[in-house]
């Protein structure tokens, strides 16, 4: 017997007037039903933050490569890329809206869009992939 049982049991003993559904309220079938309910929508929310959080990882390793080899990567084959960066923002953010509906305090991941760098842009007069240099600033 589960140690819940027994408990119950010496308080059924104890006080014969107190019924074992008092002790154990039975839910309804519509609790159990919201339950399960709340449940699932629990579940798809961590699949959803898990998701968001595999993104923002893969997405820092990416932008965090030094320039040569980011822009080697980027450039080695520009339709390939610019596919999948879509596909990786349409993704996010629909991810990142589901995260943000539901609201629950324990998902605040959300998944990056677009580029990683501000200085990296794409000129599409060579259909490449470029890292735009700083402005210096203006010696006194």
């Amino acid at each position: 017997m589960k140690t819940k049982h027994i408990i119950a049991l010496v308080f059924l003993a104890i006080i014969p007037c107190t019924s074992a559904q008092e002790i154990f309220p039975q839910k309804t079938t519509l609790q159990q039903d919201a339950q399960q309910l709340d449940a699932g929508i629990l579940s798809v929310a961590e699949a959803l933050n898990h998701t968001a959080t595999i993104l923002k990882i893969e997405h820092d390793k990416i932008w965090s490569l030094p320039d040569e080899r980011l822009l080697a990567l980027l450039n080695a084959n520009v339709a390939r890329m610019i596919t999948i960066s879509a596909a990786k923002d349409a993704a996010a953010t629909q991810i990142n809206a589901l995260l943000t509906q539901l609201n629950l305090p324990q998902y605040t991941t959300r998944a990056p869009v677009g580029f990683g760098r501000t200085d990296v842009k794409f000129d599409q007069k060579t259909n490449l992939f470029v890292i735009i240099p700083k402005e210096k600033e203006p010696e006194e």
